[in-house]
């Protein structure tokens, strides 16, 4: 897993060398995003290669307590989409870049996988990550931006009481494919896990079901 870090922050670097001595305070920057703002630059990006892409998943790594990625911290932050093409069952993967757009990355679910550092988060994500070559998010499924989401993750007992124990934590945020049941039958749906870690080794793994009102459950602590 530290190889595949250091895989990106190289790839960061060489992407975002030629863009840091650009005036930093012009509108268009986006230097702050959430997961929803470069979405549809992703999919356009990967409908270019593939003209079925849908949305599978997105990483949010170490996201700021706003809900949002600093592109211009590279080494500390990623926003890394996984796309789907139902035509060969594949999966792309897609780093937001500031100034350059999403960049497609040399990535498979493996790589993916083991960027997963809690072991109860990546027993979970492990497995529907492997299903990512089949299925997405269905595109009419309403799902809460990182931003609401780390509103809800904030204001949840047990994630307030490890961020006050553990001053040094970050968190890591997944969006998935799920299905949720209801009176018509099984939904489609798309839920978050939150992942809190410290410098200590400890965690706390949440699940957000975005059917269910943002519905916060333990996984593991």
């Amino acid at each position: 897993m530290r190889n595949v870090n250091r895989s990106i922050l190289l790839l960061m670097f060489l992407l975002t060398v030629d863009c840091t001595d650009q005036n930093l305070t012009s509108p268009e920057d986006s230097r702050y995003i959430t997961a929803a703002d470069e979405l549809e630059a992703v999919l356009e990006a990967a409908r270019h290669d593939k003209s079925d892409s849908e949305l599978a998943g997105i990483y949010a790594r170490n996201i700021s307590p706003d809900g949002t990625i600093d592109l211009l911290q590279p080494g500390t932050s990623q926003m890394i989409y996984i796309t789907q093409s139902a035509s060969d069952s594949s999966n792309s993967f897609y780093l937001a870049v500031y100034k350059a757009g999403p960049t497609k990355l040399p990535f498979d679910i493996n790589t993916l996988i083991g960027m997963v550092q809690d072991t109860a988060a990546r027993n979970v994500l492990e497995t529907a990550f492997q299903l990512l070559g089949r299925v997405h998010i269905d595109p009419s499924v309403h799902y809460s931006d990182s931003d609401l989401i780390m509103t809800v993750v904030k204001d949840y007992e047990a994630a307030e009481s490890f961020y006050t124990i553990n001053q040094d934590a970050v968190t890591d945020l997944y969006l998935i494919p799920s299905k949720t049941l209801s009176v018509s039958g099984v939904d489609n749906s798309a839920d978050w896990i939150a992942n809190l870690r410290s410098e200590t080794g400890d965690n706390l793994v949440l699940h957000i079901n975005t059917q269910l009102g943002n519905k916060v459950t333990v996984i593991s602590r």
